[in-house]
């Protein structure tokens, strides 16, 4: 939370394996004191994702979802960003 309050990130990558399993909790934070950044979850199962998307995550995924459409997600979350903002 730290790193997002001290710069202006336009997406914030988590993973659940996160020590202390606070996902959902850093997610509401970032939520409702950034509304515009952006949060991917990276997670081990799909009750994990599912916990990530009610939290707020704007994506969630379950690790081994492949690369090339990661970073095509990323783009997508991004532009989205780019065309709410302006």
């Amino acid at each position: 939370l730290d790193a997002v309050a001290q710069s202006s990130l336009a997406l914030v990558l988590l993973d659940t394996d996160l020590p202390g399993g606070k996902v959902s909790h850093i997610i509401g934070q970032i939520k409702s004191r950034w509304p515009p950044v952006q949060c991917l979850v990276l997670a081990n199962t799909r009750q994990e994702e599912r916990s990530a998307r009610n939290a707020g995550a704007d994506m969630a995924v379950v690790k081994g979802y492949p690369a090339a459409r990661l970073f095509e997600a990323i783009e997508g979350l991004l532009a989205d960003r780019k065309v709410s903002s302006s």
